[in-house]
């Protein structure tokens, strides 16, 4: 089940990162279940330094892919498995601060077709009223 895990974790980091990162982190695929993750978490912190560089790298994919968006079934269905995709991996490297932001979360909202901008709005008050903040995993 572990092995699964890892497999899948890589490939998230994958499918979230670009360039020369990408590539470093896809060779990792093709090694042990128990080597590639701890490699591709190494590749991430060698090449990027601090968490927060890897997490703002995943989390500039997610706005480029909602600028990307339309109002298309298909364009939407991608930047939710990007989100979602994102959300995974920064939980397994423990880095959310960035992900749940009011900045990234009105970033990736202004990018929505008028009446999803006007549904999470309503969704958005609704949870302050229970006295906390929204959630990048609640708009995903």
């Amino acid at each position: 089940m572990q092995n699964r895990r890892y497999r899948a974790m890589v490939s998230v980091f994958a499918t979230l990162l670009s360039g020369k990162v990408k590539e470093a982190i896809r060779g990792c695929a093709m090694l042990d279940p128990e080597v590639d993750y701890p490699r591709a978490r190494n590749i991430l912190k060698e090449m990027f330094g601090q968490p927060f560089r890897v997490a703002r790298n995943m989390i500039e994919g997610v706005l480029a892919e909602a600028r990307r968006t339309r109002g298309e079934t298909r364009s939407l269905s991608n930047l939710v498995t990007k989100m979602q995709n994102c959300s995974i991996a920064l939980n397994h490297l423990e880095y959310r601060s960035d992900l749940d932001s009011l900045q990234t979360l009105e970033s990736i909202v202004r990018c929505l077709p008028a009446e999803m901008q006007t549904a999470w709005a309503t969704e958005a008050d609704r949870i302050e009223k229970r006295i906390r903040e929204a959630t990048f995993d609640e708009l995903a």
